[in-house]
């Protein structure tokens, strides 16, 4: 019997669907011989913040304040007025502690220093007065605000009677921080020198930074320093970074050398204005050591702190403060390319 002619199309339109379906699907497959299967894509690993650290204050005790005060000049010179009470209201406008009021008798102090500088962004010469007392140093930050004169302050130009404007009344000064260091006057790492120094600002080289160190003894010659830097933003003190800076210890109850610790800030050379990097160096020394004429120089250090990591920082415009891109990670000595100089 023959099939009919729409037997026949119905059969001819099933072959053409499963040819059109067999070579579709040979064309998808993988060659085994020369290709593997392909892998389902990854799921990519989201990286870990590196969370921002608190500053590290050590024994520094750190106080903000915005009291009116007279002119740095004038306190310098109050600090050492012969009369007990002149010294009392200098003592008290730096932000000294009240123990030293409270005596029977206004200490003068053993030192006294003066550094007129730009901290903040005012144009004006900001004043850090650092006093050292029988028991702490105090270093008391000044900023000079522009007095507004009567004429000015009711909406008039200052013109004086001949028709020539008077000179500008002068600034007001205010404390707007004070910083507290508890070491005794006997104690030579503690002196106005090693606790204050300055320096040109990493983020504005136009600009200086405080930069404080105070030290914390502890047995064996062992010790800790911490270095804490201080800029002012708006006319606001800032603590933008701390952290130790040097340390020495010794395990007591091991004959292991004591390990030796250095810390510092620079900038980094990739980008030296927005990049920066705290350069940690580790090191040892024998116990019984004696000191060395040569101790303190780059010679010595670099025969002794061989291992360096890097930790990458930038600013933080929100916070005023350093803060970690990564992790610290191992570094080279920068001096290690270069030849060492001659001893004389």
């Amino acid at each position: 019997m023959q099939p009919s002619r729409s037997t026949a199309a119905f059969f001819l339109a099933l072959c053409w669907v499963l040819f059109e379906t067999t070579g579709t699907a040979s064309a998808q497959r993988h060659d085994t011989g020369s290709s593997p299967p392909t892998a389902p894509p990854s799921k990519l690993e989201t990286p870990r913040p590196v969370l921002p650290a608190t500053p590290d204050l050590g024994a520094l005790e750190f106080v903000t304040d915005n009291v009116p005060v007279s002119a740095p000049q004038a306190l310098a010179a109050q600090l050492r007025d012969s009369h007990d009470l002149t010294r009392a209201g200098a003592l008290v406008a730096v932000g000294a502690p009240a123990w030293y009021l409270e005596q029977g008798f206004i200490p003068t102090p053993h030192s006294v220093r003066l550094d007129l500088l730009p901290l903040g962004d005012s144009g004006l010469l900001d004043a850090i007065l650092t006093v050292e007392l029988d028991h702490h140093i105090v270093s008391a930050i000044l900023l000079p605000r522009p007095a507004k004169s009567q004429a000015q302050a009711n909406g008039h130009a200052s013109v004086s009677l001949l028709g020539k404007s008077q000179s500008p009344p002068p600034a007001q000064w205010y404390r707007i921080a004070t910083l507290i260091d508890p070491t005794s006057s006997a104690n030579p790492s503690g002196s106005i020198q090693r606790f204050l120094l300055t320096s040109r600002s990493l983020v504005n080289p136009a600009r200086y930074t405080a930069v404080y160190h105070t030290i914390t003894e502890g047995p064996n010659r062992d010790f800790k320093e911490t270095e804490v830097r201080l800029q002012v933003f708006s006319g606001h003190a800032v603590i933008t970074a701390g952290f130790t800076s040097r340390q020495r210890s010794c395990d007591a109850a091991a004959q292991d050398p004591c390990e030796i610790t250095r810390r510092w800030l620079q900038p980094d050379p990739s980008d030296p204005r927005h990049r920066f990097l705290l350069v940690t160096a580790t090191g040892y020394e024998q116990r019984g050591a004696p000191g060395k004429p040569i101790a303190h120089t780059r010679i010595f250090e670099d025969s002794h702190l061989r291992t360096f990591l890097c930790q990458p920082l930038s600013f933080s415009n929100a916070t005023l403060q350093f803060q970690p891109l990564a992790g610290p990670t191992s570094c080279s000595n920068l001096h290690d390319a270069q030849p060492d100089p001659p001893l004389h």
